[in-house]
Order: C-alpha cells, then structure tokens, then sequence
C-alpha cells in the first residue's frame, strides 16, 4: 500500500519579498534623483533668464557725479558743468576729472532714452591738441543759440566721422571751452545741453 503523497504547496523562496524591497528602493532613489535633477535644471534655466537683458532692457549703473565733481572743484578754478533735471530714463554712467592733452579735464558720460551715448569734455583756456582729441576729426557745420549753462550762449555745430558734436567756446570773460559729443539724437543732445549747470554743492 503506497504512502500518501504531501499535496501541500511548496513555500515560495524566501528572498522574493527581499528583492521586491529593493526593487522598490530603486524605483523610489531613480524617481527622487530624477525630480532634484529637474529642479536643478529648472534652477540653472532661471538663473540664465534672470541674467539676459531681453525685453526689460540693458541696465545701466548710475555713476557718482557730485563726489567727483566735489573734488574737481578743489583742484581747479574754473566752473564745472553738470546735467540738471534730466529724466529718469536718462543715465549718467561716467564721471572722471583727468588729464587729456596735458589739460586738466572734466568729462561726464550719459546714456540717453534711445541708448544712445553723449560725453561733455571741459576744459581752461583749450589747445589745439586738446580740441583735437575733443572733437574726434570734425567739422563746423553752423552756430546754434542755447540756453546754457548758464544763460543764453552760441554753441558751434560740428560733425563728422559718424559723429555730431556742439561746442561752447571761450569767449570775453569765460575762458573754458565745452565739448558736447556722440551718437545720441540731434534733439536728446540739445536737450542734454540745456539742462547743463555750473556745479554747486
């Protein structure tokens, strides 16, 4: 008589719910390393937005004109000429008292509304070679009457090289000359030279 046969199931390998674990322990880390690569790209494609001028603009960094003017005016004797009120949408972005052709020299530079550029160059008693440097290879085309800085003068008109320029010479008791140039609109230089004034602290 045959014995009878165990028809219970065999029990299933007991490292399976260990591998399942550690399936899941992979699935979790892939999907958590995927998510903090995302956030890290994500990061650097804002950081690259965030540094693009695009549509706002380029920004200009405003200089200091009254701490450099402040020290001009102990070295010379001579006034100095600084834009008044001019608007918001206008920048002053140089300001530097140097010497240019062995002249003591006052310049300042300005970014205009239509990003343009303007540089104002003043000297004493001006040379050859100091209005050579100034005027950048111009020519006088005419006279033009402003009123700056500091009442109604004739400015000179010149231009040239891809420049346009206006000059206040020295005349009877002022003996500084003006230098007014650079690829900003015929009318934003006009108006940049009519709110000039003699700088007073």
């Amino acid at each position: 008589m045959n014995a009878p046969q165990d028809t219970t199931p065999a029990a299933a390998p007991a490292t399976a719910p260990s591998a399942d674990k550690r399936m899941q322990r992979l699935l979790s880390y892939s999907t958590k390393n995927m998510i903090y690569s995302l956030v890290a790209v994500f990061a650097l494609a804002f950081g690259v937005w965030a540094l693009m001028p695009g549509d706002r603009g380029v920004q200009h960094q405003e200089a200091n004109v009254v701490s450099v003017a402040s020290y001009a005016q102990t070295q010379v004797d001579w006034p100095l000429y600084v834009p008044g009120e001019l608007g918001a949408d206008w920048t002053v972005t140089t300001v530097l008292f140097e010497t240019l052709a062995d002249q003591q020299t006052w310049r300042l530079g300005v970014v205009t509304p239509s990003d343009g550029y303007l540089a104002l160059s003043v000297t004493d008693r001006a040379q050859d070679p100091w209005l050579e440097m100034a005027l950048r290879d111009t020519a006088q085309l005419g006279e033009i009457p402003l009123d700056a800085p500091d009442g109604e003068h004739t400015w000179q008109q010149w231009a040239g090289n891809g420049t346009t320029a206006l000059v206040l010479p020295a005349e009877g008791d002022r003996t500084t000359t003006a230098v007014v140039h650079g690829s900003a609109t015929d009318a934003e230089m006009v108006e940049f030279v009519e709110q000039l004034e003699v700088f007073s602290e």
